[in-house]
């Protein structure tokens, strides 16, 4: 997890707490005089955090509930090919799937066995 970023999380960029819950529906009162001017949902509750993330309680402890950005999964595409004359096998791996598909028409020396999808 990363640090809490209100301008992201405002975004709408994933947030959850320090315990991995999700919450959604972050808001940022400005005119309020409350150092805890953020307001957000987790599990149907409604939560009010400080700008930093830190949760609404009397405590100088870490909180369970205190956010943080959500860590965003990435996708990777591997083409797996056979060459023609050797039978050789090699990969070749994309960040995007347009280019994985770009490349499909480029190699005429290989045949492509599997395109393998991968999201961690």
């Amino acid at each position: 997890m990363r640090k809490f970023n209100l301008k992201e999380a405002l975004e709408g960029k994933p947030v959850v707490t320090r315990n991995g819950e999700l919450v959604t529906e972050i808001i940022q009162f400005a005119n309020i005089s409350s150092p805890y001017c953020i307001a957000g949902v987790c599990n149907g509750t409604i939560y009010t955090w400080s700008i930093d993330g830190q949760i609404d309680v009397i405590s100088d402890l870490e909180h369970k509930k205190d956010l943080f950005m959500a860590e965003e999964k990435k996708t990777f595409w591997i083409n797996v090919w056979k060459h023609f004359k050797d039978g050789s096998i090699s990969t070749t791996i994309h960040s995007r799937k347009d280019k994985c598909d770009m490349e499909i028409d480029e190699l005429l020396s290989h045949t492509l066995i599997k395109t393998i999808e991968i999201t961690e």
